[in-house]
Parts: structure tokens; C-alpha cells; sequence
């Protein structure tokens, strides 16, 4: 059967009961992890609704808030869980739009899940790396550190943490904050010297103090 393109085609090819394990509302099919959205029929109206998410004008990303607002609306950035996803930016701070073999528009993000390595990361765009968990994250051999030298070797925006296992937590280590429910608090002391070490690096990372002026008027690269 070849691809549907109304919902009228869509409904008729799949009569049957959409399943309860698959996502149930559109922002669920977009936020979900691709390989967990396994029914045709949630896997198209996946397709539409990011194709919808991408014509609207393009998003800015000058600070810790602009990253925990785009996470908040389910479109564009997408922590997944205890994984790590690095979003590809434009001089001018906005997430990368590629074009796929089937004419279909997409961010361009590298998930891993462990550490990205620098040889992962393409030198042409700066970087925004987000861990789909708490920054207990740090504390395990070996993450500080690399993330140091990630740092060191590509040019990184932001390293940013979100978690909603309990409470929505948000935290940025190039600002150096954490977000708890809305509400600013300091970085956990067990993690503070590791906010202080990485943030050193990305500061170092060539990122621009501020953004191009009047970049707020242009739109994605299509």
C-alpha cells in the first residue's frame, strides 16, 4: 500500500481500533522515541504533525530558558530518557533543518546513548547537548571529564539536563542553574565543581557573548 496522503486515505486503510499502547495525543506521538511508535497509523500522523511543527517560524536559542521553553512545547527539542541528544545550531542559534531521501524536513540531532563523542559532532555547527535525566549523571566515572573535553574540541551552546520522573527539573551548567517546578535553586553541591570545570570549557568554545542582532525576524534554513 503506498503512503497515504489524506486522512480520509489514512482512516480507510487502518479501520482497525487504534491500539492503547501506542501514544494518545500528538504531542505524545512527537515527543515519543521514534522506535516505540510502531503502528502505521501513529507513525504517519507522527510524520504530520512534525511536517505541521516545522513551517512555523524559526526558534531561537539565546538562552537557558529559550532551550527549557522549546523542551516544554514537545516539537523541537526532545530529551529522551538517560540518553544523550545533540542538537545541530545555525550561526544565528536556531536548530538545523535537514531534508531526508523522502522530502521530509527533520532537525538535525545526533542521540547516543552514552557520552557524544567530539568525532560524532560535525565541526560546521555549534552544538546543544541534552541529557535526557538529573545531573547526578556527573558524578559517574568518566562524564565530567568528557564532557570537558567535548567542550574543548567542538563548539557547544549549552549542556542542558531535564527530568520529569518526579518533579520538572531543569538544569543548564553553561548558566550554572538549576529549575525546579518554576522555581530557580542552586546546583547540587556534589555536581558544583563539575558545573564550574565544564562551564569553563564551553565559555572557552568559541560560542558569541550574544546573538547577530535582528536575528529574531529570520526563519529556518529550509
Amino acid at each position: 500500500m503506498s503512503d497515504p496522503t489524506t486522512l480520509t486515505e489514512a482512516l480507510r486503510a487502518w479501520p482497525q481500533p487504534y491500539p492503547a499502547d501506542q501514544p494518545q495525543t500528538l504531542a505524545a506521538i512527537v515527543d515519543a522515541d521514534p522506535a516505540t511508535v510502531t503502528h502505521p497509523l501513529a507513525w504517519w500522523l507522527r510524520r504530520q504533525a512534525i511536517n505541521v511543527a516545522n513551517r512555523r517560524d524559526g526558534h531561537f536559542i539565546n538562552s537557558p530558558a529559550d532551550v527549557k521553553d522549546l523542551i516544554s512545547k514537545g516539537y523541537v527539542l526532545h530529551p529522551w530518557d538517560n540518553k544523550w541528544r545533540s542538537y545541530a545550531l545555525t550561526d544565528t542559534r536556531q536548530p538545523v533543518l535537514v531534508t531526508d531521501d523522502n522530502g521530509k524536513k527533520h532537525y538535525l540531532v545526533v542521540t547516543t546513548p552514552i557520552l557524544p563523542k567530539p568525532e560524532e559532532l560535525d565541526t560546521t555547527y555549534r552544538w546543544l547537548v541534552l541529557y535526557g535525566g538529573d545531573t547526578s549523571i556527573l558524578t559517574k566515572p568518566g562524564v565530567a571529564a568528557g564532557l570537558g573535553k567535548l567542550c574543548r574540541r567542538r563548539t557547544v551552546a549549552d549542556i542542558c539536563f531535564y527530568t520529569r520522573e518526579t518533579d520538572t527539573v531543569f538544569s543548564s551548567i553553561r548558566a550554572a542553574v538549576t529549575n525546579r517546578n518554576g522555581i530557580d535553586e542552586p546546583v547540587a553541591a556534589e555536581v558544583a565543581d563539575a558545573f564550574t570545570a565544564i562551564g569553563a570549557a564551553i565559555t572557552s568554545s568559541a560560542l558569541p557573548a550574544s546573538p547577530p542582532a535582528n536575528t529574531h525576524h529570520r526563519k529556518d534554513a529550509r
